[in-house]
This record gives structure tokens, sequence and C-alpha cells, in this order.
């Protein structure tokens, strides 16, 4: 049985999460977007700020963190494309990262979202970085593997929460995810400097993948490196386990591993108490006993 022929993922009109809910909300099959649903938007302005800022660099304009020679030393600054070519033939540039420069001035690290405390006390307090890294991708493959988690998962996670407290549950996922990086980065278990950029949308897709294994665990996916039938939930496992072992052991990527575990952890928290995201609709929570058969164990009046 596909992951498309299990019932959580049938078109539904009884279905008590679908209610009041367009697009891949109301009760579609895993992958199904009709437009503007909050999936759908999530992935066009994900593809559309990378598309352009991949334009801007090629056109010129690179942000150069910790790469240009003045007599100061090492600095960051926005050069032309010719003078950062100039400056990477130097072979003199130590630890340096060109980006473009929407990512220049959206991705996240300690130094710039919050300040530096090394000998001096440094606010920054760029507090727009903790919500502007999760839609900023490193490169094509970085984009494609996010995009396509959101794609086949955010419906399931859009429909059983709807879409403000789906938008919500996502974005709080992709905050976790630093959370937990300077956590280990702090600890001195990453070994990484707090300066390190971090982009991507792999915590908040992180914890959707999670969620979706809770709502349907048994439910088959399709591996496409390799092309291996796997049970959502062994598959979620599988990726903590990597994740995990990669933190532990300083491994490639380790800080976006555990940003991954962040988001992982807070997506598997909030999809059993999705009640502590009803201010997202401005809701007021009334429990019901839960009574059995599909209907949710919760009942929620107020405004929607």
């Amino acid at each position: 049985m596909g992951i498309q022929d299990r019932q959580y993922y049938r078109d539904d009109p009884r279905n008590p999460y679908g209610a009041g809910i367009s697009g891949p909300a109301a009760g579609s099959a895993v992958g199904s977007m009709r437009l503007w649903s909050v999936t759908t938007w999530l992935i066009v302005i994900n593809v559309a700020v990378f598309v352009i800022d991949a334009l801007l660099y090629r056109a010129g304009i690179v942000y150069v963190l910790g790469a240009v020679f003045n007599e100061g030393g090492v600095v960051d600054a926005i050069v032309s494309f010719e003078r950062y070519e100039a400056l990477a033939a130097t072979g003199r540039m130590q630890g340096w990262t060109a980006m473009g420069p929407i990512q220049s001035a959206c991705y996240f690290s300690f130094t710039k979202a919050v300040g530096s405390f090394a000998g001096v006390v440094d606010i920054n307090l760029q507090l727009w970085r903790w919500i502007s890294f999760q839609f900023i991708h490193a490169n094509l493959g970085h984009i494609i593997g996010n995009m396509l988690g959101l794609y086949f998962f955010g419906p399931l996670i859009e429909q059983r929460l709807g879409r403000r407290r789906f938008l919500a549950f996502y974005l709080l996922c992709g905050i976790a995810g630093p959370i937990v990086y300077l956590f280990f980065g702090i600890t001195g278990i990453l070994g990484m400097s707090l300066a390190s950029p971090m982009v991507g949308a792999s915590a908040g897709v992180f914890g959707i993948l999670l969620a979706a294994a809770q709502i349907a665990p048994r439910a088959t996916v399709m591996l496409l490196f390799p092309p291996i039938p796997m049970q959502l939930r062994t598959l979620a496992i599988v990726l903590l386990v990597i994740a995990a072992y990669t933190v532990f052991t300083s491994g490639h990527n380790a800080g976006g591993e555990a940003a991954h575990l962040g988001g992982a952890a807070l997506g598997a928290f909030l999809i059993r108490r999705p009640e502590w995201l009803n201010w997202a609709e401005g809701r007021i929570l009334r429990l019901a006993p839960h009574r059995g058969g599909d209907d949710p164990p919760m009942r929620y009046h107020g405004w929607r």
C-alpha cells in the first residue's frame, strides 16, 4: 500500500481537521496542492528568494564573510564579483564564505542575531534572522531536498492543524533549530564558531517530518536515493540517528544536524499538543472529552 492509499491522505468531507480549509489542508492526498495553500506559499517564497539571490550574485553583488583583506585585517564586505574572484585567486583567504546579498542580510549566527561576549559585550539583536534564515539556502541540492520534504509532508500537517496554526508550527520548529544549535555550540559539543552562518528550512521540515511520522507512522514512502520503500516512522528514526551521530562526532554539517534535532523535537511535541498553537488563530481553548471514532480529542470554540 502506497502512502497515498492511506486513510489520512484521502479526500474526506467528514475530516474534522480539514473543515473550512482549502488546498492541501482540505483532506488532500500528500503532495497535492492547490494554489495559495500555506505549503504552496512557503515553497514559492523559498524558490523565489533562492533564484533572486543567485541572480544578484552572478550580476556582481557578492557578500564575502571574513575574507576581504585590508590594512586592519580581515573584514566582511560586499564586493563585486570581479573583486571576489581576484581575492579568491590570491590563495590567502582562510575560512572565507561568499554569498549573495539577500543571504548576507538573512543568515543566522549567534553573533548576528544575538551578539558577542568575548571581552566586550556587543549586543546586535537582529531578531529578524531567527525567521529569515529559514528562507535562505546554500545551493541547489539544499533547496531541492528541503522543498521536496515540505511538498510531500507539509500538506498532511497543514490538514491537521489548519493554515495559521501550521504556519506557526513551521516557523517555531525553524526557530527551535538554532536554539539547539546554540546550546550545542555554547557547551562545546560542536566545536564551532558562533559566528558560523546557518541557513535553510531544514529545521522546519524536520519538525514536519516528525509530526507526520506520528500521524501516519506506517505510511510507506519511497526514498529517492537509493529508491527503497520505507515506513515513515522508520525514515524519521533513521534521520534522527544520523543527525545525533553527526552532532556528537562533530561530523560534516554538525551544526545543521543539531538544528534538525531541535526542529524535530519541537515538531514531535507540538503535534501532540496542538492547542499550544491556538494563539495563531486567536482561539480560546475549551477541552472536551474524547469519545473515540474519527473525532479529534480537542474541540475549539472562538474566532476562526
